[in-house]
């Protein structure tokens, strides 16, 4: 088994590795499509290291290390996996802001990295779900609600929705960094899309989606403010938003979440539940040297 950091000629290798597994890391598959497999920094780019058969044709795991700080991985197995983390280790660069991906896969990195459970503000176990749009279950909108584009909804109200699902769902704090952290989150939906429902022309909730690519994307983030909530809007927001996409042409669904209110709110639309994904974020970023 080879291991080495990827270059342009790899990538195609690598998306064969990932194509068949991608709903189980749609963020790397995604990210590799929009932004390339060449890091300099930007957005969505990426650090990729992968561990190869003998002769380097076929890839059996892949670890990145995110321009956000954050760390994801998929492997063919825990020993390939281990044998990334240690190669991986000794060319880390950057600080690390968190580790997100397949439950297991994830608490492997972070055993193997020694990152302490003091050191999350979050370390989520969740439900990871796919929907088939054969599958959705949605009832057709009352007359007084309507689903709208982000980029038609107010700006401000955007905002301050992210800022407080920022602090609720990720564990952040009230901080300087919240409004910029808002900010890039608003203008990575309005590159991944966005879906707001309004009832009375007032917006009561939003789905998100975080990563697509072909005919699959991923969900994210799903969010109601506490005023809207336990009226249904949440389930009528999701459900027409993926009928939005069906529109264009997306089949598959995939979200993950550890609200136990959320996921049957989820299954009655559909979505069943094929795996276990970890979201574990940092209170600070960690350098491991």
């Amino acid at each position: 088994m080879n291991i080495r950091k990827l270059g342009l000629n790899d990538t195609q290798k690598l998306l064969d590795y990932l194509k068949p597994v991608q709903t189980e890391c749609l963020f790397i598959y995604s990210n590799l499509h929009i932004a390339g497999i060449d890091y300099q920094g930007k957005d969505f780019q990426g650090e990729y290291f992968a561990a190869f058969n003998d002769d380097e044709t076929i890839i059996l795991g892949v670890i990145v290390h995110y321009w956000n700080g954050n760390i994801m991985m998929h492997a063919s197995s825990n020993l390939i996996l281990e044998e990334l983390c240690e190669h991986f280790k000794k060319h880390l660069q950057r600080p690390i802001a968190g580790v997100i991906g397949l439950e297991m896969q994830a608490h492997q990195i972070i055993k193997n990295f020694k990152l302490d459970d003091q050191q999350f503000r979050i370390n989520h176990s969740e439900g990871l779900f796919e929907l088939n749009y054969n599958d959705l279950k949605t009832n057709p909108l009352p007359e007084n609600m309507k689903m709208i584009e982000l980029k038609d909804a107010p700006k401000n109200i955007i905002i301050e929705w992210m800022q407080a699902y920022d602090i609720e769902a990720l564990g952040a704090e009230m901080s300087d960094n919240l409004l910029p952290q808002a900010e890039s989150k608003y203008q990575q939906m309005l590159k991944q899309g966005a879906w707001i429902l309004k009832k009375d022309d007032i917006p009561v909730s939003i789905c998100g989606f975080n990563a697509r690519v072909e005919q699959t994307c991923q969900l994210g983030p799903v969010w109601t403010p506490p005023e809207h909530r336990n009226k249904g809007y949440a389930k009528y927001c999701v459900g027409h938003a993926l009928l939005q996409e069906q529109e264009r042409g997306y089949h598959t669904f995939i979200l993950f979440t550890n609200n136990p209110a959320a996921e049957k709110v989820y299954i009655t639309l559909g979505f069943k539940k094929f795996n276990r994904f970890c979201l574990a974020l940092l209170k600070t970023m960690v350098c491991l040297k």
